[in-house]
């Protein structure tokens, strides 16, 4: 039967199958072990009487995917061209010609997809200059999984009609544009072009707010957002207000939860409270109440001490049995431990279960063991305190249930977070993926944190009676008896926010203190992202400059982001930053490494010393340049406490070498200029954004070599990294143990200031019964902790079942844990 093409401008024509054959010809050419006429072949059964011409450019990219296996991998790069040139025709009607740069944004200014900055912050010689750096052939290197993500996910197009406006080289360099807009130095096009250089060739993999919002008028770019929740309802309905504001620019969702019991006095008596649960539920609701642009739903983790007197319902809030008013199924719950508990887990002790309403200060000591466990103790023995005691193991065992069950209900050493931290202050909570660890404080009020007025704080009284005349908004500080004289008549609305900073410093004469709204400190924390590539770092030479460009695009997008609350714009003074890495599977494989190895272990803690080095290094020169964050002060960074002061020493009994950075010249430097960022490194899952650099997630193990990710209407099948040539070299999540991946983990904690997103697997089939015994899980958390570990994801189990604990004594009583005699706290003898 003849059948007819419909064309782009609507005319028919009969099918032309050398013109088909001329265009797989082209896509195949020096690409090995592909045919053009087997993908010729599998395309004829899709096609039809008036298809259109892009249709069958769609039908050819399909059989090439259909195609792609372990035996012919690279028809991902056929695939790849073909949907490359279709995406060059749809955005400017040919493949090879395109329009200048700055003819280039102008039509997507006025189209209003790009911000009008980028137009105004340079000159038309500038705009020819920054166009010689970009390389358009690099969209021919992608793979299809790559360029698919890209046209999915990540361009900037009409989401309704779908139609897409740039292309991912314009992409990147629109992105340089926008990161520099506002540089001053004079080397920025000489930046403009390493950075550049950087991201289209992926050794930096930027995350999704950045990518999909960096050069749109959307200027929020922090992926994590955290948000501490108080008992009180101006502080639950201010804190839902601001998940809503953010989970509409595209942010992950942390929130921890310090609201009472079920059943707490309220008001003397008078009324009951509710408990937690409805309130849960009103922020899973608003969490999930916006799309975050079409890029991906809204998402949340939420997180609870043991200790709390709900911790039994807490537990159980995501698995699929009781009914809809008694689960949280739509928001992820973490679980936050200390030594304390895991001391009772192993002694099968009992704890005490309170509402933090009747145990005050218990949330600001839980982090902090010593002063914890002397207050926790306190609150036990007071027998007019309610309490409810539980068995540590038996709340463990439903614990790991609950986490092999549903797959997601995750975990956090609170203690090991706040040892190995550059905060002085208390850290409360994670994120959404379980790597950020900031400061927060919560809110009470929308307009927390905004600044209303400022002053001069004055240490001169003399000074501050002259200047009393004629400036209203005057402070003097008393050092003889610690008090402050505030010449304002607002003040009774008012917080003096960071004025205690400067107490007993009498070098400084005077001030300008800003005062802002709420008579608490209130501060929602905002962590932005960047991963280094580690498939494209040949040598650990290269890093400083990859490290340098990051945290000068990433210290830009802080300074230049929105702030939708105010109490979010401590950000501005804290200017934490969480850099990590992607690839790491690959980086093994090619180095001839895996992660069950002891060997491994020496070469992860070289690669990581050398990446935290040159991110301290380089922030060191941005405070050098700029000056350091305002909160230096509040960090350990300003004590001259670098990483290989405060990890946890645990990690020596697993590897030892001589360090091989410049550590105290640095620390010299430290000292002397201060630092930019008040954080540098975090360990994120790189779940989308790998996909665009077509590297393996995070730290990541490979669970096949060929795995689907998308839907059913986008399959992007990934193929991991020179695949023909390394496949017997990949380690698979499934091949090793726990606690292999463990001390990987705790070597690469070592050096990261904030946490890591940790995954843990189980293969069924090597327990008995094919059935996974919860004692199993209980183990590799207990070694996760010995080591310092911080914050546990996923559980990849197909199957589970409870045993209470039969297995652990036995474990408790092996020559390894013998060998552990001085641990200073005794609960790392597993």
């Amino acid at each position: 039967m003849e059948m007819n093409v419909v064309k782009r401008n609507g005319d028919k024509e009969p099918l032309n199958y050398e013109k088909i054959n001329k265009v797989l010809l082209w896509a195949t050419e020096n690409i090995e072990n592909v045919s053009a006429s087997d993908i010729a072949m599998n395309a004829q059964l899709h096609l039809y009487n008036k298809i259109t011409t892009k249709e069958i450019h769609s039908v050819m990219i399909e059989s090439c995917v259909n195609m792609i296996s372990e035996e012919e991998p690279n028809y991902q790069f056929v695939a790849a061209k073909l949907a490359n040139y279709l995406l060059r025709k749809e955005v400017f009607n040919t493949y090879h010609n395109f329009p200048s740069l700055k003819d280039f944004i102008k039509t997507n200014t006025k189209r209003g997809v790009y911000d009008s900055v980028i137009l105004q912050s340079f000159t038309d010689e500038e705009f020819k200059k920054i166009e010689s750096f970009i390389k358009h052939e690099r969209d021919e290197k992608f793979s299809y999984a790559s360029i698919k993500q890209f046209m999915d996910k990540y361009l900037i197009k009409d989401r309704k009609d779908n139609i897409i406006y740039e292309t991912p080289q314009f992409a990147y360099i629109v992105m340089t544009c926008m990161i520099f807009s506002q540089y001053t130095n004079d080397d920025r096009l000489e930046r403009m072009k390493s950075f550049y250089e950087d991201i289209s060739t992926h050794k930096i993999s930027l995350p999704t707010p950045i990518i999909a919002g960096m050069r749109t008028s959307n200027r929020q770019y922090s992926s994590c957002v955290l948000i501490d929740v108080d008992d009180d309802l101006s502080s639950i309905g201010s804190s839902n207000e601001a998940v809503v504001k953010y989970i509409s620019k595209r942010a992950g969702i942390g929130l921890n939860f310090r609201i009472r019991g079920v059943n707490s006095r309220i008001r003397g008596g008078e009324v009951v409270h509710t408990g937690i649960i409805p309130f849960l539920k009103m922020f899973e609701r608003s969490v999930k109440s916006c799309s975050q642009g079409g890029l991906r739903n809204g998402s949340a983790s939420f997180f609870y001490p043991f200790w709390h007197t709900e911790i039994k319902d807490i537990l159980v809030l995501k698995n699929n049995r009781g009914t809809e008013e008694s689960r949280v199924r739509k928001a992820d719950h973490s679980i936050q431990f200390c030594r304390l508990f895991y001391k009772r887990f192993i002694e099968n002790k009992d704890v005490s279960l309170f509402s933090p309403s009747d145990v005050p200060g218990l949330y600001e000591a839980f982090g902090f063991n010593d002063k914890f466990e002397e207050l926790y103790e306190k609150y036990e023995n007071d027998k007019s305190i309610k309490k409810e005691l539980i068995n540590a193991r038996d709340l463990m065992n439903t614990f790991c249930q609950e986490r092999i069950e549903t797959g997601r209900l995750y975990l956090m050493n609170i203690d090991n977070v706040n040892e190995n931290t550059p905060f002085i202050e208390k850290v409360y909570m994670s994120n959404l993926c379980q790597e950020i660890n900031l400061h927060t404080s919560p809110i009470h009020h929308i307009d927390d944190g905004k600044i209303v007025d400022s002053f001069l704080l004055i240490k001169n009284e003399d000074e501050f009676n002259l200047f009393k005349k004629e400036n209203e908004l005057l402070a003097f500080y008393n050092s003889k008896d610690d008090s402050f004289v505030l010449n304002t008549k607002s003040a009774s609305i008012l917080n003096f926010g960071d004025v205690l900073k400067n107490k007993g410093n009498e070098n400084i004469v005077s001030e300008k203190i800003e005062l802002v709204y709420g008579d608490k400190p209130a501060e929602i924390s905002l962590c932005v992202l960047s991963a280094i590539n580690l498939g494209t770092i040949k040598s650990f030479d290269k890093l400083e400059s990859v490290c340098e460009n990051i945290l000068r695009a990433l210290d830009y997008t802080i300074e230049y982001q929105d702030y939708p609350i105010h109490a979010a714009k401590k950000m501005l003074k804290r200017r934490s930053v969480g850099v990590g890495v992607t690839n790491f599977a690959y980086w093994l494989a090619k180095n001839g490494l895996k992660y069950e190895d002891e060997n491994t272990l020496i070469e992860v803690d070289r690669l990581f010393e050398h990446i935290q080095y040159n991110l301290i290094k380089a922030s060191v020169k941005l405070a050098k340049e700029y000056g350091p964050c305002e909160y230096y002060h509040k960090t350990k960074w300003s004590q001259g406490i670098l990483p290989i002061d405060r990890y946890n020493k645990n990690v020596d009994k697993i590897v030892q070498r001589e360090l091989e950075c410049d550590w105290e010249s640095l620390r010299e430097d430290l000292k002397k200029y201060g630092i930019r960022n008040t954080t540098l490194s975090a360990i994120m899952p790189v779940e989308s954004s790998s996909l665009i650099s077509n590297s393996t997630n995070g730290i990541e193990p490979i669970r096949e070599l060929i795995i689907t990710k998308g839907d059913k209407s986008s399959k992007k099948p990934f193929v991991v990294p020179e695949m023909s040539k390394l496949k017997n070299k990949y380690s698979f999540a499934w091949g090793f143990s726990n606690s292999a991946m463990n001390k990987v983990v705790s070597v690469i904690q070592k050096w990261v200031d904030q946490g890591i997103s940790v995954n843990h697997y189980y293969d069924k089939s090597k327990y008995a019964d094919g059935n996974l015994p919860v004692s199993e899980v209980a183990k590799d958390i207990l070694e996760f902790y010995k080591f310092g570990g911080k914050q546990l994801y996923y559980a990849n189990s197909l199957d589970y079942k409870t045993d209470n604990f039969n297995e652990l004594d036995k474990a408790f009583d092996s020559s390894e844990s013998q060998g552990d005699d001085d641990c200073a706290d005794g609960v790392c003898k597993l």
